[in-house]
């Protein structure tokens, strides 16, 4: 487990094939992001997770833990989409888009707490979801959403469109 540093850079010093896995995670984030809501990074390799890379809250306010999965670092295309897939995770359910409150919450709620009015995730719940009279888990079909995991819950499937979004060709025209 690493301590990302106010520069964007991992103490203690990492392995190699520890910092290569950072560096491209690095490469999908904005430095900003890194330096303003990533707290740890850590690598750990299990060929039997079939999780290639996760995010979770810390406990600091507006910080996140990541860990990547090094048995995934062969299957690079598995592994950067699952990257884009938790940096979306990171910018979409921060503080400036979801309260860290309890209680009723008039707009909508998930584990990270109470999603704001406007925020990213309230529109697209709103655009894609709000008819299903649930967050969580919707019949999958390949012409609604962009793949199985994504028919899981409006958080997952947000981060799944984002990742299909950023790494797929862009649409032509408007």
């Amino acid at each position: 487990i690493y301590t990302v540093t106010t520069n964007q850079q991992l103490y203690p010093k990492p392995s190699d094939s520890d910092n290569r896995l950072w560096e491209l995670f690095a490469s999908i984030a904005t430095n900003q992001t890194i330096k303003d809501r990533l707290e740890t990074f850590e690598v750990f390799s299990d060929s039997t997770n079939d999780s290639a890379a996760s995010v979770w809250e810390s406990s600091t306010p507006g910080k996140w833990h990541m860990n990547v999965n090094a048995a995934f670092a062969d299957d690079r295309k598995d592994l950067i989409h699952t990257m884009v897939h938790e940096y979306g995770h990171i910018v979409t359910l921060d503080t400036t888009q979801v309260d860290k409150t309890t209680g009723a919450c008039p707009v909508l709620t998930v584990p990270e707490g109470c999603v704001k009015a406007g925020s990213v995730l309230d529109g697209f719940h709103n655009s894609f979801w709000a008819g299903y009279g649930s967050t969580d888990e919707a019949d999958y079909s390949a012409d609604r959403f962009v793949s199985e995991y994504a028919a899981s819950n409006t958080v997952e499937d947000l981060a799944e469109t984002f990742a299909y979004f950023v790494l797929r060709p862009k649409p032509e025209g408007t």
